[in-house]
């Protein structure tokens, strides 16, 4: 791969990180229709880059939550807890079907039903604005639910932002908890596989070349201006508009 294809790629996963159609289905995509077939490992340090932008977003979160891990108030301890309960689905269904997933990332028809799936997840959003609890009211069997939809999401073309943000409005929380709860989530969770893919580089398993690292430094640079626009996207009850989006696209590739 040349360095302008991998900065392309960084740009779509950048841009469609936290916008709620599906970055893992849109590279998927490009990837298939510029004959493109990298390694895991590059994907994964894409996410990298989007996941540097969040940390950077919601530095002030992340921190507060980190130190809530061995002191502070019993509220930061609680939303802690819940965030590794969110996470227990996703890591069992990656482990099990680690195989057959990584499969559908090289089928058209696959992400194709997976954008439709994301489309079926975010329609309803267009008469259902969210409640009022907020980011300490999630439980746990709230926790486990929005956990449940970011494990659909493993699928290329199901939107994790938008499934896990979409569920955690169904369940009477505001759009704005429920938007920090999805983006604290994917910190642990994205981080957790670079973990995995990183221990393999050290093993020689996986290389880092020069494109990979301009693909990560690209998602990083626009996927942390991509998250101020979903955060306006949600207050403005906008966010039905991408399941158009996603239809339409999905339905594109299906025929195609």
């Amino acid at each position: 791969m040349d360095i302008l294809t991998a900065i392309l790629l960084g740009i779509i996963q950048g841009v469609t990180e936290w916008l709620p159609i599906s970055s893992s289905g849109h590279l998927a995509l490009a990837q298939i229709l510029m004959d493109q077939e990298p390694p895991i490992f590059f994907d994964v340090m894409l996410h990298f880059g989007t996941l540097c932008a969040v940390l950077l977003y919601f530095r002030d979160d992340a921190l507060r939550l980190l130190k809530g891990l061995f002191k502070g108030p019993e509220q930061e301890r609680q939303t802690v807890l819940m965030l590794i309960i969110a996470m227990v689905p996703v890591l069992m269904v990656g482990f099990l079907l680690e195989e057959q997933i990584e499969d559908t990332f090289r089928s058209t028809k696959a992400v194709a039903v997976g954008l439709l799936i994301t489309t079926a997840i975010l329609f309803p959003t267009m008469k259902f604005y969210g409640g009022k609890g907020k980011l300490e009211d999630y439980k746990p069997k709230s926790a486990l639910v929005v956990g449940l939809a970011q494990a659909l999401s493993i699928l290329p073309g199901v939107s994790r932002s938008g499934s896990t943000i979409a569920t955690g409005m169904y369940q009477d929380f505001d759009r704005e908890a429920a938007a920090r709860f999805s983006f604290l989530l994917s910190i642990p969770t994205i981080m957790g596989v670079v973990i995995y893919e990183l221990i393999k580089l050290a093993a020689g398993e996986v290389q880092m070349d020069v494109p990979t690292i301009a693909g990560t430094i690209t998602a990083f640079t626009v996927g942390y201006l991509a998250i101020s626009t979903l955060l306006k996207v949600i207050q403005k009850k906008g966010f039905h508009y991408f399941a158009i989006y996603t239809l339409a696209l999905g339905l594109f590739f299906l025929v195609y």
